[in-house]
């Protein structure tokens, strides 16, 4: 039997000090950001469980108890899996809970009646670790999509890479430790494999926290972005942004040569919708608006809230002519779908004046004047429909 390692102990506690440092960088970082609470809780959790594990396995010694023993793969399995749920409600992808409690279940309910015997630690470690890589590996599967959907290619790799690397190490382990079930590798013994593992261990905690860290900083920045953006009621782009929008498209379109048209529309006798029912019931009608006008839109359309009742529309590479058909069905839409208000219809029409890009367009102020000389049209013409300039 090999004998108990008397420079593994600090290292040990070195690792588990720093896991259990990590949960509480991660608790601080939740109290203070206040987003991510459920994914942050779960992943704070997982740390300071790994971190107990390591603990209780730098008192192992002999007589053999079964706390520090068994009691240690428990916890950092039930960890591992903390790490899985709270890395699935972080990126929004299907629960795993069934198979989790089958997991933990199955494999704990083992570790626990093995017991701390040296005859059967080959058997409790084969289980520990294959548990722990087989989470680790399930989490970067099920999260592998989601992650570059949202975050891009490059985080995609900074987070699965250290991943696969940390589950890759834990899988190794255990069939390592397969292959030979007499001679068990425990964590406190003295061997290349035991201080690897810490290693392994403490890089993969550092790795954790820095990448996730990022996500949750690059995903709160992306909301602060889209809140700046966004009309608060309708949830359309606002003017400053639609105006940007606006403005870029027309360098587009003059150093390409490419054209775009643009729809300016303004709901009909919104005053009396508010004077009559109040302003509950006009911000409704503006929001089922903006829900109408989004159903006809192509992805790289977009909307902005012009001011009031008015909607700036923003159609890349469309022509007159198409924008006007479009003008028309969007116009025939909102009058055959009205808002419901109070458990009644809330009737409501719209005015759409129409526009298209020009080459002698110096600036896109030319393009809205147009589109709102349109709009005067469609007004004059008695409401309800759409006028081209």
């Amino acid at each position: 039997m090999p004998p108990l390692s008397s420079h593994i102990e600090p290292l040990l506690s070195l690792v588990a000090f720093a896991f259990v440092l990590s949960a509480l960088g991660w608790l601080t970082f939740g109290a203070l950001l206040r987003e991510d609470r459920q994914a942050i809780a779960h992943w704070s959790a997982f740390l300071l469980l790994v971190g107990v594990g390591l603990w209780l396995g730098a008192l192992r010694d002999e007589p053999r108890a079964w706390l520090p023993y068994n009691g240690t793969n428990l916890i950092t399995v039930t960890g591992f899996a903390l790490l899985r749920r709270g890395t699935e409600h972080f990126m929004g992808t299907p629960s795993s809970d069934r198979e989790q409690w089958l997991l933990i279940g199955t494999v704990c309910l083992a570790i626990a009646l093995l017991g701390p015997a040296e005859s059967r630690a080959g058997t409790r470690i084969l289980l520990a670790y294959g548990a722990q890589g087989y989470t680790m590996a399930r989490t970067l599967w099920a999260i592998r999509h989601a992650l570059r959907r949202e975050f891009g290619k490059s985080a995609q790799v900074s987070i699965l890479v250290p991943g696969a690397f940390i589950g890759g190490v834990l899988l190794l382990q255990a069939l390592r430790q397969a292959a030979q079930l007499d001679h068990p590798m425990e964590m406190q013994r003295t061997s290349g494999s035991g201080h690897a593992l810490m290693f392994a261990y403490l890089f993969g905690a550092s790795m954790f926290s820095f990448g996730f860290m990022a996500l949750v900083t690059q995903r709160l920045v992306q909301r602060l972005r889209q809140s700046s953006q966004r009309d608060a009621l309708t949830g359309v782009l606002n003017r400053g942004a639609i105006q940007e929008a606006l403005a870029r498209e027309n360098q587009r379109a003059r150093q390409s040569a490419g054209g775009f048209a643009l729809l300016l529309l303004d709901a009909d006798r919104f005053k009396s919708i508010n004077d009559q029912l109040g302003h509950a019931a006009g911000d409704r009608a503006l929001q089922h608006l903006a829900a109408v006008l989004a159903s006809q839109m192509r992805d790289n359309d977009r909307i902005g809230r012009w001011g009031g009742e008015e909607f700036l529309v923003l159609l890349p590479a469309m022509s007159m002519a198409e924008a006007c058909t479009l003008a028309d069905a969007i116009v025939q839409r909102i009058a055959a779908l009205p808002a419901r208000w109070k458990d009644a219809p809330l009737p409501l029409t719209v005015s759409i004046g129409v526009t298209a890009w020009r080459p002698d367009d110096l600036d896109e102020h030319g393009l809205v004047e147009r589109a709102d000389q349109a709009l005067y049209s469609a007004k004059m013409a008695g409401r309800n429909c759409a006028r081209s300039h």
